[in-house]
């Protein structure tokens, strides 16, 4: 209460421990996914139905998550701690398959996937299977999921062609297909995507913190020269050299994401081939 040092002292090992725990306990039943709560990187894509945040997953948070227990486990066995480093290996190895067999259907992974509490089929949103959101594909689980080494050789070849044939525009990688639906501002799936009036990085152009994850999973794949392409289309030096509508953006620490030249979601939504 007097922002005293107290007498007790843990390691940062314990923390990790808690937080762990926390984990395991957020897990949809009978799996080893956590749930999506109240959103995921993308949190223009919050749930607009309660009943998502306790039953849907997010495949970018759990290839997030796989990710860094593997990072974790090496760390436990470097320090020794074989026990919990198999044990943290065993659990990314059961995230793994239950991605394949929850997460992924006829070879694409979903963005995301909503149970039925009462065991029910599981639906798959940003998929070419999803019915319900008119979206067919989400970069972020694709490109996770080859950095986090999550994906087979395969698989990851396989995903980065349907991000090059998809999801790869003129002024980089976006996190959609398409835009999410704008109807006037009713919220029936996402709630940020949906009502916001702004048509931006999140919503449907180029992010390029995305953008950059995804120069990432090329790396990762050995591709250096798309590598080399994704950052010059990036860079606010040499962006109008390589995206021909584009204006100069902003020139200070951080890149900037794409901003479009239209006047409303509606024009948006209509013009969005072009």
């Amino acid at each position: 209460e007097d922002l005293a040092a107290t007498a007790r002292r843990d390691p940062v090992s314990v923390h990790v421990e808690k937080l762990l725990a926390t984990v395991r306990e957020r897990f949809i039943p009978g799996t080893c996914l956590i749930r999506y709560g109240e959103g995921d990187w993308n949190d223009s894509l919050q749930p607009a139905d309660p009943r998502m945040r306790d039953w849907m997953v997010s495949s970018w948070t759990v290839a997030l998550l796989f990710q860094q227990l593997n990072r974790y486990a090496a760390v436990m066995d470097q320090a020794g701690q074989t026990g919990v480093s198999a044990e943290l290996a065993a659990l990314a190895r059961a995230m793994r398959a239950d991605v394949n067999r929850h997460l992924i259907r006829d070879g694409s992974i979903a963005g995301y996937a909503l149970f039925d509490p009462d065991g029910g089929p599981t639906e798959l949103l940003l998929h070419p299977g999803d019915s319900r959101t008119g979206l067919t594909w989400s970069l972020l689980p694709m490109t996770r999921s080859i950095i986090a080494g999550l994906f087979t050789a395969d698989q990851a070849d396989a995903h980065r062609a349907v991000i090059r044939d998809t999801l790869l525009f003129a002024d980089g990688v976006r996190l959609m297909d398409r835009p999410v639906a704008y109807h006037g501002g009713p919220e029936t799936v996402f709630r940020r995507a949906e009502s916001a009036a702004f048509f931006g990085r999140e919503i449907g152009l180029m992010y390029v913190h995305a953008h950059l994850r995804y120069g990432e999973a090329l790396a990762a794949l050995g591709e250096a020269d798309a590598l080399w392409e994704a950052l010059l289309v990036a860079s606010p030096v040499s962006v109008a050299d390589h995206v021909a509508p584009a204006t100069p953006r902003q020139r200070n620490t951080y890149f900037s994401s794409s901003d479009a030249a239209f006047p409303d979601r509606y024009r948006a939504s209509a013009d969005w081939e072009e």
